[in-house]
């Protein structure tokens, strides 16, 4: 099941740096971003298995300055009618703060 952590953005000069800047434009253009700015929506995925419980991601957690609108984590967990001591398994596919940061 998909959670909610919220969401953030980031410059799009920040993505795809090995590309000249003008074959980044066409490309965004061509699939309706914006020049300026990439949100990307934050979802941790719970798993349900054989009465263990995995969380896949944490979220970047509350308070991060450059993620204003994430730390929803706990929030859609509540309701899910499960307590975060009913998580057995923590999975992280990798160590970005927005994957991290929730721990």
């Amino acid at each position: 099941m998909p959670l909610c952590d919220g969401a953030f953005v980031l410059p799009l000069d920040s993505l795809a740096t090995n590309v000249d800047k003008a074959v980044r434009k066409t490309y965004f253009d061509a699939n309706y971003m914006s020049a300026e700015k990439f949100q990307l929506q934050l979802t941790p995925l719970l798993i349900s298995t054989r009465g263990k419980n995995m969380l896949v991601d944490t979220g970047p957690g509350p308070g991060q300055d450059w993620a204003p609108d994430a730390g929803r984590l706990a929030r859609s967990l509540q309701s899910t009618d499960l307590l975060p001591a009913e998580i057995h398994i923590i999975i992280l596919t990798h160590g970005h703060g927005d994957h991290v940061g929730g721990l």
